[in-house]
């Protein structure tokens, strides 16, 4: 939730600044930033995830089949 925030903040600061850099936008400078910085927050917060867990695998798959095929 703090990178979506904060990428908004970043945005709208960035554009007030104005100005380009190589090419970008302050808003997209700004933005960029501010999702950075709010995903690194979101991670310390929530964690990084967590594992796969695995359960109940098939090792060999059968397929009905048919023998004939005709009607009767």
């Amino acid at each position: 939730m703090a990178t979506i925030l904060l990428a908004a903040v970043g945005a709208s600061l960035g554009a007030g600044f104005g100005g380009t850099v190589l090419g970008l936008s302050g808003a997209v400078i700004g933005r960029a930033l501010g999702a950075s910085l709010g995903r690194a927050i979101d991670q310390r917060l929530l964690g990084g995830g967590s594992k796969a867990v695995e359960t109940g695998r098939v090792d060999r798959m059968r397929h009905p089949t048919t023998t004939g095929g005709g009607r009767t």
